[in-house]
């Protein structure tokens, strides 16, 4: 390795002593990364699995929270202060425990039902909804009443 290192810096002008020493830590550091391009295909890959699995397990961790604050069906209002709770302070174990134990079965029961999971909140009955009245035509004073202003 120091004969390909040394005449390199040699004819960039380095003087014998400092050659010697920079040549030192160019095989150090020579070294290191050639033992790292060995393994470091295996290495890269495990950086990257470990990586990924994270940012999966953040992913769930928010999709989880935004979906219990923003659920409408639980059957109480404190149920969703405690899974809010648990999803924050449980981390990711929170978070897979409301997947299996809330979100998984609440959404099979609302596609067997046929509706859309947060449509029906469970403890309100779904009341018809009267039209609105059509909008009455304005009169015609008005309209008198703004030209009688400007005449004036």
């Amino acid at each position: 390795m120091s004969d390909i290192i040394i005449p390199l810096l040699q004819a960039a002008g380095a003087s014998g002593a400092s050659t010697a020493a920079s040549a030192g830590v160019l095989g150090i550091i020579a070294v290191f990364y050639a033992a790292m391009f060995a393994m470091g295909a295996a290495v890269i890959l495990f950086y990257c699995a470990i990586i990924l699995f994270w940012l999966v397990i953040v992913a769930l961790w928010i999709w989880m929270l935004i979906d219990c604050l923003t659920r409408k069906d639980f059957d109480k209002e404190d149920d969703k202060l405690l899974w809010a709770i648990v999803i924050l302070l449980g981390s990711w174990v929170g978070a897979l425990l409301y997947y299996f134990l809330v979100k998984r079965k609440r959404d099979a029961l609302a596609a067997a039902q046929g509706t859309a999971p947060e449509q029906q909140p469970a403890d309100e009955k779904q009341q018809p909804v009267e039209p609105a009245a059509p909008p009455q035509p304005r009169g015609r004073k008005k309209a008198q009443l703004i030209a009688i202003d400007v005449k004036k």
